[in-house]
């Protein structure tokens, strides 16, 4: 039977407590500790690591984009100092041709 005020486990659905008498299957409790528990004790670590896993499943989808930009300028910078390098060597090179004349 379900009372108002009780709070259940969004995974397994065990009585976690009742925020209006404070009570709780380890005893009394504060009507602030209770409304903010989502699970019980046994469900909380594998919902921590779900959403933890959630989160960065999440976080590298929406920073994949900006890598592959940032690979991409990487890859255009390579090709721009290449050409530098190549023209310096074609300077030099000319420098040294006017020095032995």
């Amino acid at each position: 039977m379900k009372v108002e005020g009780d709070h259940f486990c969004s995974r397994c659905g065990v009585w976690i407590g009742n925020h209006n008498t404070g009570e709780t299957p380890e005893g009394q409790k504060s009507f602030f500790s209770i409304i903010r528990r989502k699970y019980c004790e046994e469900c909380r670590p594998a919902a921590i690591s779900e959403q933890t896993r959630v989160r960065l499943h999440n976080l590298r989808h929406r920073n994949k984009p900006k890598l592959k930009q940032a690979a991409d300028e990487l890859t255009k910078a390579v090709e721009v100092i290449e050409a530098q390098r190549e023209v310096i060597m074609m300077l030099k090179a000319e420098l040294e041709n006017r020095v032995k004349r």
